[in-house]
């Protein structure tokens, strides 16, 4: 679950493999979003609160439009449940983690991979959970 910046929104991931996006006031169900087709494991809202990204088990993260309850970009390159998500500092930029080992950093406009790291993370190659 995460609240959004302005705290009047809240999103919940659920193992059915939706999005579902929550006004805090009233309790309404105001978005479901069905686009990734493995369980959520992870969530992040844009600090504008317009954007949420959501990382899931088939590898992918999807950035949504918050307000329109639509896809906006998808972000693909990791092998393994995608476990953890961070907006760089400029907002420009968003990073995953995975079970698979790895880091990568993607253009968020374009989705195109700027760097990953998939190697050297871990001795025994164990996933990232965090970041």
């Amino acid at each position: 679950m995460a609240f959004s910046p302005q705290g009047d929104l809240l999103a919940t991931g659920s193992i059915d493999t939706t999005v579902r996006i929550w006004s805090v006031a009233s309790g309404e169900c105001l978005h479901t979003l069905s686009d990734l087709s493995g369980e959520v494991e992870c969530l992040l809202w844009h600090p504008s609160g317009l954007a949420l990204l959501a990382g899931s088990q088939d590898a992918q993260t999807i950035m949504f439009n918050a307000k329109k309850g639509q896809a906006a970009m998808y972000y693909c390159g990791h092998r393994g449940t995608v476990t953890g998500l961070l907006w760089a500092s400029d907002y420009k930029k968003v990073l995953s983690c995975s079970a698979d080992g790895s880091v990568m950093l993607f253009n968020a406009k374009t989705s195109e991979v700027e760097m990953a790291i998939t190697k050297g993370l871990s001795e025994d190659q164990a996933g990232v959970v965090s970041m």
